[in-house]
């Protein structure tokens, strides 16, 4: 229901979907909906004129604005705002989590002349910004209204100008995370924590080296000081140093270094990693005594010394300090002035910068006012990768420097030298050369050199350092130098020790120098003789010989990607040898390359080959022949077969190596003498298995002859007697030479000619071959001696041949063998009786032995049918119903004819007729039907 006239007023706030309205005339905010308004389409904002009904809710009783209708902008004025903008300071910050929302805001303006503190409030829906939400004590520029109503001051407008409060720091952000970070202080030691929502400017994504100003404030939840009202400074504002005044001199004592181990990174200590640092000893200067404040100088007297009257001058000079007093400084330390590094014993002039938090002092702007006096000279005597090593004349030992950094002049200033460059430098205090100048060739003389060449023998080798050079290879390998014992021409004896560098080797090869010699190898050299201690030395070393008691040979037995395996000729195992080690080859190695090499033990993972030189084809030999050939017999039979390792992968041939029987005696004689011992090893009394089986097919055989003839003729002469007595001798004698020292030889399937393949039992001929590497026996060129055989029979390509051999259990028997007609020696006819010689082979495609290189030695007769078979085959005829034909007839007639129930005769059943046999005979042949 509406109730009263229309009134008008101004939006205050909107929300979703309702508002509120501050009338002229009503103290109080009226609520409504945006049902209430006429005109849909106008969007409603905060400020709009409105005129409106003012009604009650029958349900809940409440009042609401309703027929509320758009009023021109600017028709309703609530408030008279007050010419020009003024500046305070928030007393009390606005409450409420959304800006838009918070009220209870506090405004002190500043005092005016003539005028009190004027105290005015403020809500969230007055600041200018909501991304600067201010902060008690932030200085705030404010528009200040007049309610018309109230006769009330607001603040409306509020804009930030400045952060407030006091304590205000600077520092600059040290790490930056997802939505905090931390700052290091510029006035203490300390990192406070912050988080982006203390940025003032929202617009400004902080990040590490920003530098900026914050209040510090208790954390409420670890009682730690954080950083509050973070504001971003302009480039160069913060300082963590103050100068101090005047310049001030010292003498460097030591060179920029890198930190050590435990103090390189300090991040996980609150801190950024330390930098190479060196440090310069200020010098001390006590308090001068009292003068007159006009007092001359004395005549005669000499005058000041500069660096005294500008440390007299200085803060420091007017100090008394009990000892030198020294300061660090790395390489953004130095001035225009100071163009090289420094090292120690330079004298430097400096400013002094003080940290504000440590309170310790650095030097900055460092100039060089005198270096180092103390120079050196010495001699060039290697360079390589721009690093070269002198040899001193003043001390002992190697210097090394690099030629672009340290060099300072240089014949063509191209920051080269050579071997034999005289040149002088200062010597670091990690050993190390500075300031190096080339001098004329020739200027520093060390060595006398001696006339002549001479020979000698290294007796010791020295292990060099791990450097650049050598990184990643094996140090044990690589050596510095060693001793060299000279030899007489005429007597080879020592006489006298010299040392040696590797530097010094004339290298020919592709090998490193320091793995060129070994202990024993024989060497030329021209010697030298120190001028500053008088020792010898070896110089231009070449390798004349090595020494070949510990040299191998051997075969390059498998390859991989930069190294391979070496099969040796005097041992079983395989050798790892590196491509590097090569001398006379830089790339890698074919299989089945001849090699000579010496092993080093020296390594935990094995043995290693170092000094690898390729040989000719032909130099390294594996086994030894023995002269002469051999019989033997054997006694365990060669095979080659198919093995799968699993299920997928390639079968391969695996070979099983037979054995040979042969004589001890016979082959003892030839053998070398460290192949003896492995003789008598394998050497062993051992019987003729044929012999034994012969003999006991003969004893069984003569049994019952013997029987027979002793009942036959009991009654014997002596002579017979005693002839019988030494055919037993005999025979006794015989057997025991059968039982004779015999050892066994092994022979692989491939090493037989003529893919023979010898049986237990065969005879066989051959060479013997002496393994170098444990003096074993092996069997090569194996020829299986011809057998005698009888053929059986013969069928068109395939025939069968009849000889004697042994069985699956061991026993003489009379096997069959079978042949094809191809492998007939000169194509010969062979039929059944004829006596041949031939080889047993296996064939591959029937899975059994087969004859090859079969030869006729005696060709059977001719088999003559006798009478006895014809009257036979003629009685046959006649019982089975036919007739032989018995020709013309001497008159020339025919003889007898057979009919065709002749001749169908014999293949009829006498129980049957003749029709009913030829009847049977036709329903036999069924009838062809062609299928369509």
């Amino acid at each position: 229901e509406v109730q009263g006239p229309r009134q008008r007023g101004v939006i205050a706030s909107v929300k979703d979907s309702y508002g509120f309205i501050e009338g002229e005339e009503s103290d109080d905010r009226i609520f409504f909906h945006f049902s209430e308004i006429s005109d849909r389409g106008h969007r409603i904002e905060r400020g709009d004129c409105v005129e409106f009904s003012i009604g009650q809710d029958r349900s809940s009783g409440k009042t609401s604005a309703c027929e509320i209708d758009m009023l021109r902008s600017g028709s309703v004025v609530l408030e008279e705002v007050l010419e020009g903008r003024f500046e305070g300071v928030v007393e009390k910050e606005l409450r409420g989590s959304r800006v838009q929302e918070a009220t209870g805001g506090i405004i002190r303006l500043k005092p005016v002349q003539g005028e009190e503190d004027r105290v005015l409030s403020f809500m969230g829906v007055d600041l200018d910004d909501f991304r600067y939400r201010p902060a008690e004590g932030d200085v705030v520029e404010v528009t200040v209204v007049v309610s018309k109503k109230r006769q009330t001051k607001k603040a409306r407008k509020v804009v930030f100008v400045a952060p407030g409060g006091g304590g205000r720091e600077q520092g600059v952000i040290s790490a930056v995370k997802e939505s905090f970070g931390f700052i290091e202080c510029a006035d203490r030691s300390a990192r406070l924590f912050f988080h982006f929502t203390e940025m003032v400017d929202r617009r400004h994504e902080p990040r590490a080296g920003d530098e900026v100003e914050f209040n510090v404030q208790p954390s409420d939840r670890h009682g730690q000081d954080n950083a509050a009202r973070v504001t971003v400074l302009p480039k160069g504002t913060v300082s963590f140093e103050t100068e101090e005044e005047g310049r001030f001199r010292g003498k460097v004592t030591q060179e920029i270094r890198a930190p050590s181990n435990r103090n390189r990174n300090r991040q996980g200590k609150g801190g950024p990693p330390e930098k190479p640092s060196g440090r310069i000893a200020l010098e001390p200067v006590d308090k001068p005594a009292d003068k007159p404040e006009n007092a001359s100088v004395v005549e005669g007297s000499a005058p000041e010394d500069p660096a005294e009257q500008l440390q007299a001058s200085s803060p420091l000079g007017r100090v008394s300090v009990k000892g030198p007093k020294s300061v660090g400084f790395d390489k953004s330390s130095f001035g225009d002035g100071c163009t090289t590094g420094l090292i120690a014993g330079d004298i430097v002039e400096m400013t002094l910068m003080t940290d504000k938090r440590t309170k310790q002092q650095r030097a900055t702007n460092i100039a060089l006012v005198a270096e180092n006096p103390t120079r050196e000279r010495g001699v060039v005597c290697g360079v390589r990768d721009l690093i070269a090593s002198v040899r001193g004349a003043e001390r002992g030992g190697r210097l090394t420097f690099h030629c672009y950094n340290s060099l300072r002049s240089s014949p063509g200033d191209d920051f080269e030298v050579s071997v034999g460059d005289s040149v002088e430098f200062t010597v670091m205090s990690n050993s190390g050369l500075c300031r190096v100048d080339v001098l004329e060739r020739g200027t520093v003389v060390l060595d006398e050199q001696l006339e002549g060449r001479r020979r000698g023998r290294v007796t010791d080798l020295v292990v060099a350092k791990q450097d650049q050079w050598s990184r990643g290879k094996e140090s044990s390998k690589m050596h510095s130098g060693g001793t060299i014992v000279m030899l007489e021409e005429e007597e080879e004896e020592a006489t006298m020790a010299l040392q040696f560098r590797t530097s010094d080797l004339k290298n020919e090869s592709t090998l490193d120098s320091r793995c060129l010699l070994a202990v024993g190898d024989v060497v030329e050299f021209d010697a030298s003789k120190e001028l500053r201690t008088g020792e010898l030395t070896a110089t231009a070393v070449e390798l004349v010989e090595m020494d070949g008691s510990k040299r191998l040979q051997g075969t390059v037995n498998a390859v991989k990607d930069g190294y391979g395996f070496i099969k040796c000729v005097d041992r079983d195992t395989r050798v790892f040898f590196h491509f590097s080690q090569q001398m006379n080859s830089s790339g890698e190695p074919s299989y089945g390359t001849e090699v000579e090499f010496n092993c080093d033990s020296s390594d935990q993972k094995g043995e290693t080959a170092n000094r690898v030189k390729i040989l000719p084809r032909g130099s390294v030999v594996f086994e030894i022949p023995v002269e002469g050939r051999f019989r033997g017999t054997v006694s365990a039979e060669a095979k080659k077969h198919m093995s799968s390792k699993g299920f997928g992968q390639r079968p391969e041939f695996q070979i099983v190596p037979g054995t040979i029987l042969v004589d001890a005696d016979e082959i003892q004689p030839l053998l070398p003498d460290f192949a003896k011992p492995q003789l008598a090893a394998q050497e062993k009394l051992v019987s003729d298995p044929l012999d034994q089986a012969f003999e006991e097919q003969h004893r069984e055989a003569t049994a019952p002859e013997d029987q027979d003839g002793a009942a036959a003729a009991p009654e014997q002469e002596e002579g017979a007697a005693a002839e019988e007595q030494e055919a037993a001798a005999k025979d006794s004698s015989e057997g025991e030479a059968a039982v004779c020292a015999k050892f066994s030889l092994r022979f692989r399937p491939d090493e037989v000619a003529d893919r023979a393949v010898p049986y237990v039992g065969d005879e066989v001929e051959f060479s013997v071959m002496v393994t170098k590497r444990n003096g074993s026996l092996v069997a090569k060129d194996v020829v299986a001696t011809p057998k005698p055989g009888t053929v059986g029979s013969v069928r068109g390509r395939q025939g069968f041949i009849k000889h004697h051999g042994l069985n699956e259990r061991g026993e003489q028997t009379v096997l069959e063998t079978f042949f094809y007609t191809d492998d007939v020696h000169d194509k010969v006819q062979l039929k059944g009786g004829d006596e041949v010689e031939f080889v047993v082979t296996f064939d591959t495609r029937s899975k059994s032995a087969r004859c090859v290189n079969v030869v006729r030695t005696k060709e059977a007769p001719e088999s003559v049918r006798p009478e006895r078979t014809r009257m036979q085959l003629q009685k046959k005829s006649v019982a089975g119903g036919f007739k032989q034909s018995k020709g013309p007839n001497e008159d020339g007639s025919v003889g007898f004819v057979l009919s065709l129930i002749h001749i169908s005769e014999p293949t009829r059943l006498l129980s049957i007729s003749y029709a009913v046999f030829c009847l049977k005979k036709k329903k036999k042949n069924p009838r062809r039907t062609m299928i369509i």
